[in-house]
């Protein structure tokens, strides 16, 4: 895993304006060589293209992401927990077709999430029984999952300033291994709740002490160092020209630092 690691890394770090396609296609290479490795044990192929389709996911690869979600379920072994890569897998099909999603759900995905050990497992299948099986909107729902949909995304959840209910939707299991842009969005969300330190960013930020990369700077900002970059405005302008999906994160902080 150290090598598909490394490359999830690097597609954050140097200059990063956007998933270019060399660098989807360069990801989505180092993935398939790796399953195709007979020497990797199925649990680490799991892992490793259910990280694929989550970074696919946060950078908008709609499709591509469901095909990876969908190999991980294929190659899941019994001591592979399901329920993150199949909740994402009907979340993605229930945005672009109903019965597709409710097709999906009482015929594969239902079963896998009954073998998950965590406890949201129980929350999850009452919201997904709840939606197909009454074919409303998903705003009358008033479970956490319910509240997940009515408010669309934690994007949205920040946006209105609703930091601690934003971070209720999120977890940090895996995120060790996430890229900094997937860190940081749980970090600014825990800064934004009052934590100072310990965040996900850090080990990113000792690994690369002198860049001037912009995330990393973000991570300098979250633990009052100084930063590379000129200062907090000028973070934000690099976002809005380089990075606009990421915008709502600085709106949180600067709405945090201005006191509003």
């Amino acid at each position: 895993m150290k090598m598909l690691t490394l490359l999830f890394l690097s597609l954050s770090l140097g200059g990063l304006k956007a998933l270019t396609e060399d660098h989807l296609n360069a990801l989505e290479g180092e993935t398939n060589k790796l399953i195709r490795d007979r020497k990797v044990e199925a649990t680490e192929k799991y892992k490793a293209l259910s990280m694929l389709a989550f970074e696919l996911q946060g950078y908008g690869f709609r499709d591509k992401a469901i095909q990876a979600y969908e190999k991980a379920l294929d190659l899941r072994t019994s001591t592979s927990d399901p329920l993150e890569v199949a909740t994402n897998l009907l979340a993605l099909n229930f945005q672009k077709n109903l019965n597709k999603a409710e097709e999906l759900f009482f015929n594969k995905v239902k079963a896998l999430m009954k073998t998950s050990t965590k406890e949201a497992k129980g929350e999850v299948l009452k919201f997904w029984t709840w939606v197909f099986s009454k074919k409303v909107d998903t705003k009358n729902y008033h479970g956490l999952y319910g509240q997940f949909f009515k408010d669309q995304d934690t994007k949205k959840l920040m946006r209105k300033r609703k930091f601690k209910e934003a971070l209720s939707l999120l977890t940090p299991e895996g995120l060790e291994e996430r890229s900094i842009n997937v860190k940081l969005e749980y970090d600014v969300l825990s800064f934004l709740n009052g934590k100072r330190n310990g965040f996900f960013c850090e080990s990113t930020l000792k690994k690369y002490p002198d860049s001037y990369d912009v995330l990393v700077d973000t991570c300098r900002y979250l633990k009052s160092q100084p930063l590379k970059n000129e200062n907090f405005k000028s973070l934000i302008r690099i976002v809005q020209q380089d990075l606009p999906h990421l915008n709502y994160l600085y709106e949180a902080l600067n709405y945090a630092k201005e006191g509003k």
